[in-house]
């Protein structure tokens, strides 16, 4: 179960379904509210341990930004030139390599045995890699809200 299956309420159609299976299977009404009020207390341990994980998730995304962010800070007072410019020419890279191709789909006409693998590589240089250089050099609104 993914990120999004938890924020779409994943658990919550399934804890709807398994009540109304209940509803259906068990006669006893008092027995219906014990079993539905023990499963609600175990599906509210469940999406509190995966709202932990998710927030761990993302503070280990953080902690790893800020140790490439501390990585960029020694690399531009180094000597040579190439290591001082080279998470600027990367995220350069990334950001021209997207737009070419965004530009290419939109103003080319492309085979359709290569739309596919055009639009897989858009999707990767948008999806992460320039929104990694966008997060790397502007921060999130999660590294934010730490702060305050």
């Amino acid at each position: 179960m993914g990120i999004k299956d938890i924020l779409s309420g994943g658990i919550d159609k399934t804890l709807t379904s398994v009540k109304n299976v209940i509803t259906t299977f068990v006669p006893d009404k008092g027995l219906q509210q014990q079993i539905n009020a023990e499963i609600e207390r175990q599906a509210t341990e469940v999406k509190l341990k995966q709202l932990e994980l998710i927030e761990t998730t993302i503070k280990a995304e953080v902690d790893d930004r800020a140790d490439a962010r501390q990585l960029y800070r020694d690399s531009i007072k180094n000597d040579d030139a190439f290591i001082r410019r080279f998470p600027m020419i990367l995220a350069a890279t990334i950001t021209l390599l997207s737009g070419l191709i965004l530009i290419g789909l939109i103003f080319f006409k492309i085979p359709d045995s290569n739309r596919d693998i055009l639009n897989i590589s858009l999707g990767t240089l948008i999806g992460g890699g320039l929104v990694a250089v966008i997060n790397f050099y502007f921060g999130s609104s999660y590294e934010r809200r730490q702060r305050e």
